[in-house]
């Protein structure tokens, strides 16, 4: 997703990294380890963890970033809304008003929207990451156009990204409580059993954030398509 530090942007950090301090803090408990950092300390203590908090959500957001949303063998999506809804074979928007916004673009922008594929390419996959690399860049026109008009795609960039960073935060607590559980289960003499609803809530947590983030990136790139075609410059 686009990122813009704002408001949304810290709150999107800050959250997942308060939550993610907080859950290695409880896992913790379970081998009698405590956290130096106290979520019920003074002044000085609770400006630290703060800080804290807002570190570890941006390392997570980075690596969800780079998990989950770029080409990896780990993706996040199998394509980006922004890049798939203006392919030629693509159905999500009608054919009229995928037209409109390339004429848009083209009005506006003063640029070509045919992706740059010589007429010898034979291959598929490549025309098709030309098209996907065109389209992305086509994208980033349009936000850059809507960026002040309107607040939405922001805050729709930022749920993504924190529902993204959420996703990743779920599945390490998940493959930690996995990995305690077993550790408690085989090497202590009364295991806490309750240590095993841990992954499963996790788990359960990690796909709804999964199918939010989907969903929220998609209303994203809607908006901002939406509000693009929806400008129209008032007559001089």
């Amino acid at each position: 997703m686009i990122q813009k530090f704002s408001l949304y942007d810290l709150i999107a950090n800050l959250i997942p990294g308060a939550l993610f301090l907080w859950g290695v803090e409880f896992l913790g408990r379970f081998v009698g380890w405590t956290s130096p950092l106290q979520f019920s300390g003074d002044f000085a203590e609770s400006s630290v963890l703060i800080a804290m908090s807002y570190v570890t959500g941006v390392m997570l957001q980075a690596l969800s970033y780079e998990l989950f949303e770029k080409r990896s063998p780990i993706q996040y999506s199998n394509m980006l809304p922004s890049e798939r809804w203006l392919l030629p074979e693509d159905e999500h928007f009608s054919r009229v008003y995928k037209d409109r916004i390339l004429a848009l673009i083209e009005e506006r922008f003063k640029v070509s929207t045919k992706p740059d594929i010589s007429g010898g390419t034979k291959d598929t996959d490549k025309k098709c990451d030309k098209m996907i690399q065109k389209n992305n860049e086509l994208f980033y026109l349009c936000y850059t156009y809507v960026d002040n008009l309107s607040s939405r795609p922001q805050t729709f960039s930022a749920k993504c990204g924190s529902f993204r960073c959420l996703f990743l935060l779920f599945c390490i607590l998940g493959l930690l409580s996995t990995g305690l559980g077993l550790w408690n289960l085989f090497a202590q003499d009364a295991p806490h059993h309750t240590l095993w609803v841990l992954p499963f809530l996790c788990g359960s947590l990690a796909w709804l954030c999964y199918r939010s983030g989907n969903e929220y990136g998609e209303i994203f790139a809607r908006s901002v398509y939406d509000l693009f075609v929806a400008d129209v410059p008032k007559p001089k």
